[in-house]
């Protein structure tokens, strides 16, 4: 072979390895570039997440900054002298000063004030003394309320007694629970014996009332008068009759008085039977209720 043949092949040898190395630049240049550019992307999310990041980490401090504005308001509010105020020290002869100004036998004011003052004092002996105190004025004024002449004392009896149950320190102890119980229920008891009792009371000064209108009417009825004019009897029976609402009267009571009605219907004529009709049911008469008696 000749020497300008293998010039040639040489020639053309390395046209062929500069173009593969031409060829293997370009495909490395492009790789590169993908590379860079996914890096591109990675970063910027990066920033995106440390930009959301740094916006909760503001927010959690201006949250706190809050919470802590408000403690030092609070801890301000506790060292004041007008919380330290609502704190007193008080020595136990203090307490042993007011229990014992209460005396045997205290009012419901007095009571009170002495509960008011203790309140806040926590200081369980006293507290007891101070239920001791209000149970034996609960019992007195209910045995007080049981036992009154009048229907008008027994329920003033009662009510004192009623203020002085508000007054009892309450806790969770069994024994408190069920003397506040037992109380109550003494007071609604007791409530329904006045009322019972003034019923009774009413209706027996009924009957005595129709007692002596009969005395007045076979006294002085007439036994003999063609006019039937009795106009004698109307005064007295009006004066005994017309204070009694015969709706409160018990059956008993009822018939007694509607006997006296009967016999002076037969004794009286038409017209001064209507007379005493109008004089016994006139308005202007106040007629008694169970609360008077």
């Amino acid at each position: 072979m000749s020497s300008t043949k293998w010039a040639s092949w040489g020639l053309v040898l390395c046209c062929i390895l500069c173009g593969a190395s031409l060829l293997a630049s370009v495909t490395g240049n492009s790789s590169t570039g993908s590379r860079f550019a996914a890096l591109t992307a990675e970063i910027s999310a990066r920033q995106s997440e440390n930009a959301e990041l740094k916006a909760q980490i503001w927010e959690v401090r201006n949250e706190l900054k809050t919470i802590t504005t408000k403690l030092e308001g609070e801890l301000a509010h506790t060292n004041s002298p007008q919380a330290n105020e609502e704190l007193p020290f008080h020595a136990l002869a203090d307490a042993n000063a007011i229990i014992n100004a209460l005396g045997n036998a205290p009012s419901a004011e007095q009571l009170a004030e002495a509960i008011a003052n203790l309140d806040t004092w926590l200081f369980n002996e006293f507290v007891q003394k101070l239920r001791e105190s209000v149970k034996q004025a609960v019992a007195a004024r209910q045995e007080a309320a049981s036992k009154a002449d009048s229907g008008g004392q027994a329920m003033q009896e009662h009510a004192e007694a009623g203020r002085f149950l508000v007054l009892f320190p309450m806790s969770n102890d069994p024994a408190v629970l069920a003397w506040a119980k037992g109380a109550a229920a003494r007071q609604a008891e007791i409530a329904a014996r006045i009322e019972v009792l003034r019923r009774q009371r009413y209706n027996r000064w009924a009957v005595d009332q129709v007692e002596r209108a009969l005395t007045h009417y076979n006294q002085n009825k007439s036994t003999f008068n063609p006019f039937n004019n009795n106009t004698q009897l109307i005064d007295p029976l009006v004066e005994s009759l017309g204070e009694i609402d015969p709706a409160l009267l018990e059956p008993v009571a009822l018939e007694l008085y509607n006997h006296l009605f009967a016999l002076v219907k037969d004794k009286l004529s038409e017209k001064n039977g209507l007379e005493f009709a109008k004089r016994l049911t006139n308005p202007e008469i106040k007629r008694k209720a169970f609360g008077d008696f």
